[in-house]
């Protein structure tokens, strides 16, 4: 039994998965890539994220061109995502998410993509 789930338990938290509302279902269809005529990055350019919290989007660019685009799933009421520029120091193919923050238990089996 892991840790988060231990201490959840000690106090006696609701370990119920919490309703998702209209969020997409995770899938591989969820990401966009660039269209088969789209430029060129300049392989020397600067990488760089840009994610929008209002629509849940997330754009990667390379230089000033888009190399993929993918609905996200950012902070919620009360654990909001901070804004800000950041850098990924980083980042895991997957990874399993499990803790208490706020008094909340969270558990994400197999986050992908974790930064």
């Amino acid at each position: 039994m892991s840790v988060g789930r231990t201490i959840a338990e000690l106090r006696h938290l609701n370990l119920d998965p919490a309703p998702q509302g209209n969020v997409p279902t995770y899938g591989e269809s969820l990401h966009t890539p660039p269209a088969p005529h789209a430029p060129q990055p300049d392989s020397n350019a600067e990488r760089w994220i840009e994610i929008n919290l209002s629509w849940q989007y997330l754009i990667a660019w390379q230089g000033d061109v888009s190399v993929l685009e993918s609905y996200v799933s950012t902070g919620k009421t009360g654990f909001e995502t901070p804004t800000g520029t950041f850098s990924i120091l980083s980042k895991l193919e997957s990874r399993d998410m499990e803790g208490i923050i706020g008094g909340e238990y969270y558990n994400v089996p197999r986050g992908p993509w974790v930064m």
